[in-house]
């Protein structure tokens, strides 16, 4: 049997950073799958399809993980968002200009991604974007139910109204000499 490290999420995504391997020897991770890109055909001719995993932790640490030959093929039709996969030395990619922003990881073999569950944390917000379309941001469950930036709109929004509160003027007020 083979020995595996496990590796969180974060640490993944802080080894990214300096574009290498956050393990040695063999390594794996485990996140849940916030964002599924479209598939595209590659410079070879081949297909990929980009994935976005999280932790789910209020950081919001997130990993790219680009699925290539056979990982793609059998990972990417069926998965859905909210799904929790365990990822096998997959190999890191550097950052390429116009391609991606920052290093990511890759897979090419099926073995490579494992399917564990559904996250029960999991969901998208439940707000509408100003095209009264609905957010496509992914939220923890626990945390709250819309993104941070409806969030962050609705507390604008309350704040604006308790202001706009009618004020009693000193008149109006009891006496407290009583």
């Amino acid at each position: 049997a083979r020995a595996f490290s496990h590796v969180k999420l974060k640490a993944v995504g802080h080894a990214l950073q300096v574009g290498k391997p956050p393990s040695d020897g063999e390594w794996f991770f485990v996140g849940i799958l916030v964002n599924k890109g479209d598939n595209k055909r590659t410079r070879t001719g081949g297909s990929m399809v980009r994935w976005t995993l999280s932790d789910l932790s209020y950081e919001r640490h997130e990993v790219c993980l680009l699925l290539f030959g056979d990982a793609q093929q059998n990972q990417s039709f069926a998965a859905r968002p909210g799904e929790v996969v365990a990822v096998l030395n997959p190999k890191v990619m550097p950052a390429r200009a116009g391609f991606q922003e920052a290093s990511a990881l890759s897979v090419d073999t099926r073995q490579q991604v494992v399917r564990v569950g559904t996250s029960s944390d999991f969901a998208f917000c439940t707000e509408e974007t100003a095209r009264n379309r609905p957010c496509q941001q992914w939220v923890n469950k626990r945390l709250g139910e819309c993104c941070d930036a409806h969030a962050a709109r609705k507390l604008k929004r309350m704040h604006a109204g308790e202001s706009k509160a009618p004020q009693r003027s000193a008149a109006a007020r009891p006496s407290q000499s009583g």
